[in-house]
C-alpha cells in the first residue's frame, strides 16, 4: 500500500513541477513521475552514501524518462517534450543538463526529509502572510472550503490512478485500434478559478487533454473515442459545481 501511495504522490508532484517549470503538463509525465518517485524511494533505503544515491536516482529517472519518451514521443508522436536542441541529447528524449538537475534534486526520500519540507512550507506560509500580506482565505476560503478542496484533490488522485490503468490496458491490448477524438462541451461553472481547475483536472487525468478553454466552452482531446463519453458531465464538473454553489450561497 505504501508503494501505491508513493507512486500516486510522486506522479502528482511531478505534474505540479512540470506546470511550475513550463506552464503545463501531460498525463504521461504524471505516470512517469510516479515511477521515478518510487525508484527514488527504493534507492533511498539502500545502504549507500548520499552521492551514490543521487547518482542512482538520477540514472533511474533518466532511464524512465528515456523509455517513456521513446513510447509517447517517437512511437506515438505526441511530442510531449523534445530535447533535440540540447547538447549531447539522446534521441531528443534525455540530455545531460536535466540529468544534472535530477542529480541535485534526488537526494533521497525519508520521514526526515518530509518533516523538513513541512517546516520550510510553514516558514514560507508565515512569511507570505506576515511580510507580504497574503491572506490564505483568499485562496482556500473557509475551513469547510478547505475540507471540500482536500476531498476534491483526493478524488482527483483516485481518478488519475484509475485512468492510468485504463490507458495502460488500451495501449497494451489494442495499440493499433486507438481512435483519438476532439470534443467541445459547455461547462456551467461561473468562475475562472473553477474552470481552470476543471481544465487542469482533465489534463492531469490520463488519456484526456484540455486543448482550449474559452467563454465557458472547452475543447478536449481524448486518446480514444469512448473516453469522450460523458465528459460534459464528469465527476470533476459535478464536484466543482457543488463547491461553487456552496461558495455562492454564503
Amino acid at each position: 500500500m505504501q508503494y501505491v501511495l508513493i507512486y500516486a504522490a510522486g506522479g502528482l508532484l511531478y505534474g505540479l513541477i512540470e506546470i511550475l517549470w513550463r506552464g503545463w503538463t501531460h498525463w504521461s509525465m504524471v505516470l512517469c513521475g510516479g515511477l521515478c518517485f518510487l525508484a527514488m524511494y527504493l534507492i533511498s533505503g539502500l545502504p549507500l552514501c548520499l552521492m551514490k544515491k543521487c547518482v542512482l536516482s538520477s540514472a533511474a529517472i533518466c532511464t524512465a524518462e528515456f523509455y517513456t519518451g521513446c513510447l509517447v514521443n517517437l512511437r506515438l508522436g505526441w511530442n510531449v517534450w523534445d530535447y533535440s536542441a540540447e547538447r549531447l541529447n539522446l534521441l531528443g528524449q534525455i540530455c545531460p543538463r536535466f540529468a544534472l538537475l535530477w542529480l541535485l534534486l534526488s537526494g533521497g526520500i525519508s520521514v526526515h526529509t518530509c518533516l523538513w519540507g513541512v517546516a520550510v512550507s510553514a516558514l514560507i506560509t508565515w512569511f507570505c502572510r506576515r511580510v507580504l500580506g497574503y491572506e490564505w482565505r483568499v485562496f482556500c476560503g473557509s475551513p469547510a472550503g478547505i475540507w471540500a478542496m482536500a476531498r476534491y484533490f483526493a478524488h482527483l488522485l483516485a481518478e488519475m490512478l484509475k485512468a492510468g490503468l485504463v490507458i495502460m490496458r488500451i495501449i497494451y491490448t489494442r495499440p493499433k485500434g486507438i481512435e483519438p477524438k476532439l470534443v467541445w462541451f459547455h461547462t456551467p461553472l461561473k468562475t475562472d478559478r473553477r474552470r481552470a481547475m476543471l481544465a487542469d483536472s482533465i489534463t492531469l487525468t490520463a488519456g484526456t487533454i484540455t486543448v482550449r478553454a474559452e467563454d465557458g466552452r472547452m475543447l478536449v482531446h481524448t486518446l480514444d473515442a469512448p473516453l469522450a463519453e460523458g465528459i460534459e458531465d464528469s465527476s470533476f464538473q459535478q464536484r466543482l459545481e457543488r463547491m461553487e454553489a456552496a461558495q455562492w450561497s454564503k
